[in-house]
């Protein structure tokens, strides 16, 4: 099983690129729970936060367990915890835990670089602010010591990198 993480500011095309992955290689997604969780609202607490990243655990571990070659997880812990950062100055440590025991083979790191469109979910549509959690996802990246790679294409090119990369992950698999 490879498994891959795609993060990025609101409004990067995360779902976008999921869906086309999951088309390409028959694969299975694991959707944002924080969505699920709030349900077209944007107004949430800290206490939701720990919530959500439970959610987002058993949503990650049913992937887990799904037979598909290829799972795509539509965000992960590193959001979480830059969210955590970003609004509350500190991060509960469910959320610190799972983000070190949670491996994936590759992460992608999605560019800002598509126009923002409106989510009663999403909170940043400055390309300032989304730069600004885009520097802030990579930094986690590095500290954590994840593989990672920023897509920077936008449309069919988008889409055309991350297979690319993928399918380099594979081929490394297979000599394995």
């Amino acid at each position: 099983m490879i498994k891959v993480a795609i993060i990025g500011p609101e409004s990067s095309g995360k779902t976008t690129l999921a869906g086309m992955l999951k088309a390409h290689y028959d694969g299975f997604i694991v959707n944002e729970f924080a969505r699920e969780y709030l349900n077209d609202s944007s107004s949430y607490e800290e206490e939701d936060l720990l919530e959500i990243a439970r959610g987002q655990a058993n949503l990650e571990d049913e992937g887990i367990a799904s037979e598909k070659n290829i799972v795509l997880f539509d965000t992960n812990f590193v959001v979480l915890k830059v969210w955590s950062d970003l609004k509350y100055n500190r991060c509960h440590s469910f959320i610190l835990d799972e983000l070190q025991n949670r491996n994936y083979d590759l992460t992608f790191l999605l560019l800002p670089n598509i126009p923002w469109q409106y989510d009663p979910m999403r909170e940043s549509p400055s390309i300032e602010d989304r730069m600004n959690i885009f520097q802030a996802y990579k930094k986690q990246l590095e500290l954590l010591n994840h593989p990672y790679q920023v897509i920077r294409n936008i449309g069919y090119g988008r889409t055309q990198e991350s297979i690319y990369h993928i399918d380099q992950l594979i081929a490394s698999h297979n000599r394995l």
